[in-house]
């Protein structure tokens, strides 16, 4: 399995944990790397660190709040105005807030991280995938998913703010939109599927954040996570395939049947149409 090698390869939220372990791996099949994340300096410092490890590595780092339209745009134009051709993306910057926040644009931090980044770049994308020859949009969800389902009547949650309801919602989105996308790349050069990373002992969701919730996640991951090396292997293997099921969902490195509300491509549609709308 070395479909990943030497390919133009973007990897979102990539300066800690799975990210950071993703690039990490595929800076190893001499793949050419393209690191977006949010801080220029610890991106620097994850760009030095695989280096290390691998001194020949082709990287180039690139900062963008995923959060933000306007931030996106700009990341967007660049990647435009630098590169011909993108072989493949990974959707992987993403959080869990124990408190409910809004971002610039206006929406709930979850949703408009965890899903409206993917759909925004992914989206702004396309022709750059296009152009390639063969290409691959990978998006990081999580078995979050099973215990949602799509409130559209308060997708911004501002009736009620459960933080772990809200994150397994934005992540049910990942799904529905990798199953909606698929649909409407049927016929080109580009698949799409969506993965669960597994429980990961990683900053993501930790004791940084105030409560006694991040406080007793963090001790969970600790005692009983997966390294991040161990939780980006999912994402790997679906880089490194030479064929993946286009639309589909994967954990432990194997095509899974995700849950229900999930598989809907009614909700799939209804999800698409108002995600064009806010974005």
């Amino acid at each position: 399995m070395a479909w990943a090698k030497g390919k133009r390869i973007l990897i979102t939220g990539a300066n800690s944990g799975i990210g950071l372990e993703t690039a990490r791996q595929l800076a190893g099949d001499q793949a050419e790397l393209l690191m977006v994340c949010r801080s220029k300096e610890r991106g620097e410092a994850a760009v030095q660190d695989i280096l290390s490890e691998h001194p020949k590595a082709a990287i180039t780092l690139h900062t963008a709040d995923l959060s933000s339209s306007a931030s996106i745009k700009k990341l967007v134009a660049e990647l435009e105005a630098s590169y011909d051709s993108l072989s493949l993306l990974i959707n992987n910057a993403g959080g869990m807030f124990y408190s409910r926040m809004e971002t610039e644009d206006g929406l709930e931090y979850s949703f408009g991280l965890n899903h409206m980044g993917y759909f925004r770049l992914t989206r702004g994308l396309i022709p750059l995938l296009k152009a390639a020859k063969e290409a691959r949009i990978i998006n990081v969800s999580s078995e979050a998913h099973r215990y949602a389902s799509m409130n559209f009547n308060d997708l911004q949650s501002r009736r009620s703010y459960r933080a772990f309801g809200v994150y397994g919602q934005s992540k049910l989105a990942n799904i529905l939109f990798t199953r909606e996308l698929a649909g409407q790349l049927h016929g080109t050069s580009i698949t799409t599927a969506s993965l669960h990373p597994g429980f990961v002992h990683t900053n993501f969701g930790h004791a940084s954040q105030p409560g006694i919730f991040p406080n007793v996640f963090s001790y969970l991951a600790r005692t009983f996570g997966k390294t991040a090396h161990q939780g980006a292997q999912t994402t790997v293997f679906l880089a490194r395939s030479d064929a993946i099921v286009s639309g589909g969902y994967y954990a432990n490195s194997s095509l899974r049947k995700p849950s229900r509300a999930a598989r809907n491509d009614e909700t799939a549609k209804k999800l698409w149409e108002v995600s064009e709308t806010l974005a």
